[in-house]
């Protein structure tokens, strides 16, 4: 890395904190959390890796078209939406459910929709379908991959159908990379499209 003689280093806390130092003195360094951040989170990054380019105005400008576009996607959920929204992540034996601290849980938050799931945990990893039918979303995103998953054992279960969202006809499967491993302002607006198509109807 040294070699490239960079002006500028952008690093992810979760794999490069523990060689900020060895970072710094290479070029000025700053660690983001753009692995794990919530929506909050991944706006303030925004804004500092504009300042750390000598771009403050250009990051506000960016930031602020971005607010209106939330804001007028919020615009077509109905008012008074009082159901319980969830992201699950399917995986071969169990689910990954996502809070209200987590990236698509606080996107959900900044649209105006109750995450089923409150925690200042991003993830709850292993749940079982008995703490799903326990949590009861109204809606309930599953972010799955290609082959098969919990999700399809579980759709044979009778307990499945103690779901909320089952019997409101309110699950929907969704890509894991969009909703689960991807983070942005770009992101946060291809979530609430997804929504507003899959659930709402709109968009």
């Amino acid at each position: 890395l040294s070699t490239l003689t960079p002006d500028l280093i952008i690093a992810v806390e979760v794999r490069h904190a523990a060689i900020y130092g060895q970072l710094s003195a290479i070029a000025p360094t700053i660690i983001l959390n753009s692995w794990e951040g919530d929506y909050r989170t991944i706006k303030e990054s925004v804004a500092t890796i504009a300042d750390a380019l000598g771009e403050h105005d250009r990051g506000q400008q960016v930031l602020a078209a971005h607010d209106e576009t939330i804001a007028a996607l919020a615009a077509h959920i109905p008012s008074g939406e009082q159901r319980r929204i969830l992201l699950a992540v399917a995986t071969p034996d169990s689910m990954s459910l996502h809070t209200s601290s987590s990236f698509t849980g606080s996107v959900f938050e900044a649209l105006g929709l109750l995450p089923a799931l409150r925690s200042s945990d991003p993830v709850e990893s292993g749940a079982s379908l008995e703490r799903l039918i326990a949590v009861n979303p109204d809606i309930l995103l599953v972010a799955t991959d290609p082959g098969g998953t919990a999700l399809d054992e579980w759709k044979g279960n009778a307990a499945w159908a103690n779901i909320a969202a089952i019997r409101g006809n309110m699950v929907f499967e969704v890509d894991r990379n969009q909703f689960a491993r991807f983070r942005g302002l770009r992101t946060a607006e291809m979530i609430a499209r997804e929504l507003l198509t899959k659930v709402y109807r709109a968009g």
